[in-house]
């Protein structure tokens, strides 16, 4: 599955790394719904399967942790109602290194290309999603 995927700053200055094309990156991908992040980042549609997930001190207060299988890889989502089964959600995709819920794979992906333009937060790069880290 391609699709646009927003890596903060501080990750990029904190592994002192310049992303190019073909780059491998793992890590967890969270899912953040239209009205929820960053207005300036663009969204995308994706299309997965919502397995709720057991509360856990990371979740954002009110909301409801998912797991959203998609092609190629998981993403995490602190769903504003609880859901199960197929989904299709609207929304923008984040580079997370920090926390998930325990065992919460990562997810592996490859840059096919950067955004010209540097979002204030960080560089949102056209991933290739691979599949889960083994």
């Amino acid at each position: 599955m391609n699709v646009k995927v927003h890596v903060p700053e501080w990750v990029l200055e904190e592994d002192q790394r310049i992303l190019h094309q073909g780059d491998e990156l793992v890590s967890w991908l969270t899912f953040h719904e239209v009205g929820s992040t960053n207005a300036s980042l663009p969204v995308e549609t994706v299309r997965g399967v919502a397995t709720p997930l057991p509360s856990w001190p990371g979740a954002r207060f009110g909301r409801h942790p998912t797991r959203v299988d998609v092609d190629g890889g998981a993403l995490y989502w602190d769903a504003p109602e609880p859901v199960e089964g197929e989904v299709e959600l609207t929304g923008t995709l984040a580079h997370d290194n920090t926390d998930a819920p325990h065992r919460f794979p990562q997810t592996r992906y490859v840059v096919r290309g950067l955004s010209k333009e540097w979002h204030r937060s960080g560089v949102l790069v056209d991933a290739e999603l691979q599949g889960l880290r083994d």
